[in-house]
């Protein structure tokens, strides 16, 4: 995963789009339908931009707001705002920018599991806030934290939701490279994670 929230399928409908080497997180604009690239160094203006593009959103006709593709674009703006709320180390309101990123994409992709686009945008979001509850059992991040273990379920919990999803995906086109590549970083992560989680399990007893 090179860019955490830049791999939903959601993007593929914006236009122009440059993903420069150094992008962290980006947000769709509904007017324009184009991506708004932000970079490392300036976390708190991501969030506020994140902010006005769900506002944006949020502005949107009722009948516009029920379409799916405006939803894929809410859910892709929420792993954006997300993933910028990580960096910025404010977990509690990333986690929230995830789950509803997550409520939005479960029902689509539950409605209609041959519709990969959507299968892979929930995989995505999934990945997203098991992320984020990785990075909470950083010491280097959250030297104060003692939940470690709870937030090491949540993170192997969800990683082994995501991973059921793009085992499908693979079972459906065992040649698309993306794929295949998100499968092998997923059960990297399940590994070293349910490892890790051993190793901390011994420490706290």
């Amino acid at each position: 995963m090179l860019y955490r929230g830049l791999q939903s399928a959601s993007f593929e409908d914006a236009r122009e789009v440059i993903v420069p080497a150094s992008a962290r997180c980006a947000y769709l604009q509904p007017t324009t339908r184009k991506a708004i690239f932000c970079f490392p160094g300036g976390w708190l203006w991501n969030i506020g931009r994140g902010k006005q593009a769900l506002a944006a959103w949020e502005a949107l006709p009722a009948n516009d707001k029920a379409s799916i593709k405006t939803k894929r674009g809410i859910q892709a703006t929420y792993q954006g705002l997300g993933d910028a709320f990580a960096k910025a180390l404010e977990d509690a309101p990333s986690i929230a920018a995830c789950e509803q990123a997550n409520n939005i994409n479960r029902p689509i992709a539950a409605a209609d599991p041959k519709n990969t686009s959507a299968q892979y945008d929930l995989f995505i979001s999934l990945v997203n806030e098991a992320q984020t509850y990785i990075d909470l059992g950083n010491p280097l991040l959250y030297p104060l934290r003692q939940d470690r273990k709870e937030n090491a379920q949540r993170a192997l919990a969800l990683l082994r939701n995501s991973m059921a999803i793009v085992e499908r995906l693979v079972a459906l086109d065992p040649k698309k490279q993306l794929w295949v590549t998100n499968l092998a970083y997923e059960r990297a992560m399940v590994g070293t994670l349910a490892r890790a989680w051993e190793i901390l399990l011994v420490a706290l007893n």
